[in-house]
């Protein structure tokens, strides 16, 4: 079974962790911070979101159950907001999950590093919960703009003091 972290935010945030991303060279105490900052900047004033990491079996399983979709993706988003039966609670944002193994190969690929790539992956998921979508050209560069203004604003606070 995985390792679940509860942890109440600075602003009435609600992040559960589920799964491992130390592998990928960032830990939780690091990841959640930056999803509350990136919360924060979007302007959510609360929200309760559900991270989990799997492994390939399980995500491809995932994205062909819920999204008709063969193999493996990077990351899904379940938002609780949109749909036809929307959650009562406007602070339950949704689920994120992601494929480490999926990560891994992407941060190979792209020449990243996996810490990095995974960051990228989880704002895309936390994005899509607040209601971002790439459906057009317009809309694709809107939330990339958005997933590189979130990375720049987590290497910058990693950054030490000089």
């Amino acid at each position: 079974m995985y390792p679940t972290v509860f942890r109440w935010g600075f602003r009435h945030f609600l992040i559960y962790v589920n799964g491992d991303c130390e592998a990928m060279g960032l830990s939780v105490e690091r990841l959640i911070p930056w999803i509350e900052a990136l919360l924060a900047a979007e302007g959510s004033p609360a929200g309760e979101i559900s991270l989990t990491f799997l492994d390939r079996n399980q995500m491809v399983f995932l994205n062909e159950q819920y999204t008709d979709r063969k193999g493996t993706t990077d990351v899904l988003a379940f938002s609780q907001q949109e749909g036809a039966f929307p959650a009562p609670d406007p602070d339950l944002l949704g689920d994120v999950i992601v494929d480490v193994s999926c990560v891994q190969e992407q941060a190979y690929e792209y020449g990243t590093d996996p810490a990095e790539e995974l960051l990228r992956v989880v704002a895309h998921g936390v994005l899509h919960l607040l209601g971002y979508d790439h459906k057009t050209s317009e809309e694709e560069k809107i939330m990339k703009d958005a997933e590189e203004s979130h990375l720049r604003a987590y290497a910058k606070k990693a950054r030490p003091q000089e």
